[in-house]
């Protein structure tokens, strides 16, 4: 399973409309419900909030700023790599729900407390 294959709303005020700073989607799979969520301020990521369904995996490619990064041990760190020509960060990770949240210019992750 892939997650985050979008983008951050990079550009300026569309049609006098404010930008896109908040997106959350669902897909009901064959194994369950994938939920996706991102928070972001000025262009970049503030917050991310995914959850994967039971015995699955899943690669996260969030567009975050070279940053230092801490996780739980579930959670696999891969590095920076690029995906369809940005820069990101990848993740392995499995089944649970996981809180990415940016603070002063570095990434925690934490494990959500809002999985089924």
């Amino acid at each position: 399973m892939l997650l985050w294959n979008g983008c951050i709303d990079k550009g300026a005020e569309y049609n006098e409309e404010e930008r896109i700073n908040h997106v959350r989607g669902k897909y009901e799979s064959y194994y369950g419900t994938i939920i996706s969520e991102w928070t972001a301020d000025n262009g970049k990521m503030c917050s991310y909030h995914t959850e994967i369904p039971a015995n699955t995996s899943a690669i996260l490619y969030l567009p975050v700023e070279e940053m230092e990064v801490s996780c739980p041990d579930v959670v696999k760190f891969m590095g920076i790599t690029k995906h369809k020509r940005e820069t990101v960060l990848q993740f392995n990770l499995v089944s649970g729900a996981y809180d990415f949240i940016v603070i002063d210019g570095s990434l925690k992750v934490v494990i959500s407390d809002d999985y089924n």
